[in-house]
């Protein structure tokens, strides 16, 4: 009941710190929670919104008994019936389809407690995202994507890179994996606006010893 909704806080917070230094999705895909995060991230609906439908969503998720099942069913429906819903401002790949979801009615009650597909459906996925011409991948979920994408089909020219902010080895806080990812994306050819690593850091110049020179002769 708290995974989901703490997953989909996660991810938008992700989301917009990498807006923060100017970096926004032309393409996006999630899986569990991260369905939730894509289509708010794509404008389907608000922030406060997808949170509720996370809430909802869990709900569902631990239900025991067929009547819990159905009670949570028609919460998520209440919810689902009291907010406006968006065609996405950017491409959607459906986690479930592999295909970019182009109709707003596509996103019913059964979108969002669809299970996820089976391993055949990864390069179906994947093959789309080549054809979008997406070549990098930013992961903001906690789950290792490298698989996934190593199952690209032969309609794509190359594997995409894949940098990942919350998969990586030997970092000693969620500051300096952010900072490492920056540094990875820049690497990668990704415009980055550096201020916003900086924002709301306060800076002065201090002066500081100069180096003691040892003025020692020599002949050569």
């Amino acid at each position: 009941a708290w995974g989901g909704p703490a997953g989909y806080a996660l991810e938008c917070a992700l989301t917009a710190q990498w807006a923060s230094v100017g970096i926004r999705p032309s393409v996006v895909v999630g899986t569990g929670p991260g369905r939730l995060a894509a289509a708010q991230a794509a404008g389907v609906f608000g922030l406060e919104e997808g949170l509720r439908l996370a809430a909802a969503l869990g709900e569902f998720r631990k239900a025991s008994t067929e009547r819990e099942a159905q009670a949570a069913r028609e919460s998520l429906e209440t919810e689902l019936a009291r907010i406006t819903v968006a065609a996405p401002s950017v491409p959607l790949v459906g986690y479930a389809t592999g295909q970019v979801v182009e109709y707003v009615d596509a996103f019913d009650i059964d979108y969002w407690l669809g299970e996820d597909p089976d391993s055949a459906e990864y390069s179906v996925r994947a093959n789309t995202l080549g054809e979008l011409g997406v070549d990098l991948l930013i992961q903001v979920g906690p789950n290792s994507v490298e698989d996934e994408i190593a199952n690209v089909g032969p309609k794509a020219t190359e594997q995409p890179v894949v940098v990942s902010q919350l998969v990586i080895p030997d970092a000693p806080g969620l500051d300096e994996w952010f900072v490492r990812a920056v540094a990875r994306a820049y690497e990668a050819g990704l415009d980055i606006s550096l201020a916003g690593l900086f924002a709301g850091e306060v800076r002065r110049r201090i002066s500081l010893p100069t180096y003691p020179f040892q003025r020692r002769r020599h002949w050569v």
